[in-house]
């Protein structure tokens, strides 16, 4: 269930409740990686929400595990993950399963501009987001 303050503006989801703990299933279509639990949550209703299966963690290299273990075909990453970025995570995700694609997640979209990124990260998201435009990149990215 969504939190009452997030019932309405860029962030309002009409959901309603999927199983928790997708995150323990074998198959993960996408690992989330955001060191700010705010955002952690707000990703887990939402792909709970769209029935997606998916693994949460503020941690890089916990990140990266998951990948590595599940092969997720999406891996959604914050560009400052505090002691590593984005990209690195991205780089070291793509050497342990490399048919990952990545979406970066950044309220620092100045720090992408004039710098080309490329495989696996296939786009950019500026934080704050709007569900609906997050959801049809990650299914634009899920349906290929």
């Amino acid at each position: 269930m969504l939190h009452p303050h997030l019932t309405s503006g860029p962030l309002f989801l009409q959901a309603k409740t999927v199983t928790e703990g997708m995150g323990s299933m074998d198959r993960v279509d996408v690992v989330v990686i955001d060191n700010d639990y705010g955002v952690r949550w707000i990703m887990r209703e939402i792909l709970s929400a769209a029935g997606i299966s998916h693994q949460v963690t503020g941690d890089g290299a916990e990140g990266i595990a998951i990948a590595e273990e599940h092969k997720p075909r999406l891996a959604i990453v914050d560009l400052n993950l505090g002691g590593t970025t984005g990209l690195q995570v991205a780089k070291k995700i793509q050497e342990v399963s490399d048919a990952t694609q990545v979406l970066v997640v950044t309220g620092y979209l100045g720090e992408m501009e004039g710098s080309p990124y490329h495989p696996p990260v296939v786009g950019v998201i500026q934080k704050p987001f709007d569900v609906d435009k997050l959801l049809e990149a990650v299914k634009g990215i899920l349906d290929k």
